[in-house]
């Protein structure tokens, strides 16, 4: 496990890890809920939206993605401005949903 997160509610779990799978926890039921394969390369970076309906990942890869939590889809792969593909160690979603920040590796 790279990462891993709680949701405002409580009852949700997110985590990544090297094996590049993002994975959905019930916690009230102590089980894997949903797994994607979020990118080719091991995550780095993970966050989530205030509301819970949008998960951000970001790798070794330099992509950030954006997910759908209830359509469990991608809808949103993004690079930074710079047009760096440098590995990604940070990544937030702005409170209101509207903003993301993303910090390389090379320092960009």
């Amino acid at each position: 496990v790279t990462k891993c997160l709680i949701n405002k509610h409580e009852n949700m779990l997110l985590s990544t890890g090297a094996d590049n799978y993002l994975y959905m926890w019930d916690i009230r039921q102590n089980k894997v809920i949903q797994k994607l394969l979020a990118h080719p390369e091991p995550i780095t970076a993970l966050d989530i939206s205030f509301d819970s309906t949008m998960i951000m990942t970001a790798a070794y890869d330099g992509y950030v993605r954006l997910w759908d939590f209830h359509r469990n889809a991608c809808i949103k792969t993004v690079v930074s401005e710079t047009g760096s593909t440098s590995a990604v160690s940070a990544c937030r979603l702005s409170p209101n949903g509207k903003y993301i920040f993303i910090a390389n590796m090379n320092g960009q």
